[in-house]
């Protein structure tokens, strides 16, 4: 393969070997032209340092060179343009001086791809209003070599990353999720603008393809290990999250990669919103972006059915609380909480039974409780509160969970809580239940429970996205997610606890010692 030589688009052979290409890049990220008095002449050098200037300079050539190439060389590697991308991204991130300019380096790397992806957009504009007339030549090549320059930037980070993720903290630092998010979004709204122009359509790629799947990873990435601020979410355009809703197959981890990729990207981009909603002032509060833009359209029945899926079959502990933090935003929400339709709740159903009878208390108490939050407004609002689907069933694990030795007191407290809604409750039992778990105010019995959301806004239920981990208030959420909020009157679970610290499906409850709130999980 080394000294094999790569064939040129036009069908003419380059003379540019493996080898060779290697020799170049090589030579740009060590070599330095020095000018020796004494002799008068030019010489290269391998200096021993490298100073911001100079690392400048080496990272702009380097991905110029690595660009250029890049299909070139990459038809001469056996997995192809991705093996030849991951190998260039790794000879750069173990070169001493990118190592020793670390957060100058990714700054820089930041930095031009806002400038490529806005260029682009720019250029998009120019076209649409003049059909680029004289030029299409020109401008598809400048589209192309502008996303292959993207493509090699998105594996340097991500290779980055994966070898070193303390850069997560450099990302963090110089706006890398917003940086990422606004390189994407321009890539979207680049093929919006050019699909009715055949003669550039087909220079852009759709940005959710393989070869951009690293930026939405180190967005999933981004999101599960910090907390992005409310100015960061507010700027993220919409029309990304559409498109990613809009891009969705109904289809498995295992059956596609990809397509995972970005359904618990969305995931995860929920949760930020539903954590940014709870920790702000109420006058600060921002819209969730991603739980509207879910509900637009036909979008919903879309990720519905892929969350479907997946949720019957996922086994990752942080992705099952993300997925029922999604659950618990339709089933508190006053415009949603009846969309899922009864056999999709049926399933519903049988999973989270399955869950809870094969769950260890001790070991998966977080997600135990996590379950029975979900639960509690799924069977008062959605259309499950008319029907007797597994009453039985579900009353025997309540009780189970309320009374077992090794359940700890928020399991018994929520399963109890379960207990007292009309939808599990039999026309024989009401005082006996009630009797049993007098732990549990009269006042809260299910008989005196609100029909629906409608009913509970009126009556001056809590009507918010998210809510203290200790406030027992019902949320109710609005269509904007913004809702105010007025004295409770009843009391019912808390939402899902925030996700981070939790670790595999056998982690421990003392894994999951604090939201990320700062406030310590029940």
């Amino acid at each position: 393969m080394s000294t094999a030589s790569a064939e040129m688009p036009d069908g003419e052979e380059s003379h540019l070997t493996v080898d060779g290409f290697w020799d170049m890049a090589n030579e740009v990220l060590y070599s330095k032209v020095y000018f020796d008095p004494n002799t008068g002449e030019y010489v290269t050098i391998r200096p021993d340092s490298c100073s911001s200037d100079e690392m400048n300079m080496i990272i702009v050539s380097y991905i110029s060179l690595c660009t250029t190439h890049s299909e070139e060389i990459g038809s001469l590697f056996e997995g192809g343009v991705d093996s030849f991308h991951y190998s260039a991204a790794k000879l750069l991130i173990d070169c001493s001086y990118y190592q020793e300019n670390l957060g100058f380096c990714i700054r820089k790397l930041l930095s031009l791809l806002n400038y490529i992806a806005q260029s682009a957009l720019t250029l998009a504009e120019g076209i649409e209003y003049d059909k680029g007339v004289g030029h299409e030549i020109e401008i598809k090549e400048t589209l192309n070599m502008n996303q292959r320059m993207v493509r090699t930037i998105g594996w340097i980070l991500y290779i980055n990353y994966t070898a070193n993720n303390s850069i997560m903290t450099v990302l963090e630092e110089f706006q890398g999720f917003i940086t990422i998010c606004e390189t994407l979004t321009c890539y979207c709204k680049l093929k919006e603008k050019l699909k009715d122009l055949p003669e550039y359509s087909d220079a852009i790629k759709n940005p959710y393809y393989s070869t951009y799947s690293n930026f939405l990873e180190l967005l999933y990435e981004i999101c599960k290990n910090s907390t992005i601020s409310s100015e960061d979410l507010a700027a993220v355009d919409i029309c990304f999250l559409e498109f990613l809703f809009k891009s969705l197959t109904i289809s498995t981890r295992d059956e596609d990669e990809l397509n995972f990729l970005k359904f618990k990207l969305l995931l995860v981009m929920n949760e930020q919103y539903m954590v940014s909603f709870y920790s702000s002032e109420e006058a600060e509060r921002i819209p969730n972006k991603a739980f509207n833009a879910m509900i637009e359209g036909t979008n919903f029945r879309n990720f519905s059915e892929c969350l479907m899926l997946n949720f019957n079959r996922e086994k990752d502990h942080i992705i099952q609380i993300l997925m029922l933090k999604v659950l618990y935003m339709v089933f508190t929400t006053s415009s949603t909480c009846q969309w899922f339709y009864l056999n999709d709740l049926k399933v519903l159903v049988d999973i989270f039974l399955r869950e809870l009878n094969d769950l260890s208390l001790v070991e998966d108490e977080a997600l135990i409780n996590t379950y029975l939050r979900v639960i509690y407004p799924m069977l008062m609002f959605s259309v499950l509160k008319s029907e007797s689907y597994k009453k039985e069933s579900l009353v025997e694990v309540m009780r189970y969970l309320n009374s077992a030795e090794e359940s700890a007191e928020s399991t018994k407290r929520l399963s109890g809580r379960c207990l007292e809604l009309r939808a599990l409750k039999f026309a024989d039992e009401g005082d006996l239940l009630r009797k049993s778990f007098s732990s549990v105010s009269s006042s809260n019995s299910g008989m005196d429970m609100p029909d629906s959301p409608q009913v509970a806004a009126s009556m001056g239920y809590h009507n918010a996205t998210m809510l203290n981990d200790r406030d027992d208030a019902i949320s109710i959420t609005s269509n904007s997610s913004n809702g105010s909020s007025t004295k409770p009157r009843k009391r019912a679970p808390p939402p899902p606890l925030p996700r981070k610290m939790l670790g595999s499906r056998n982690s421990s409850s003392s894994d999951v010692a604090l939201a990320r709130t700062g406030r310590r999980v029940d």
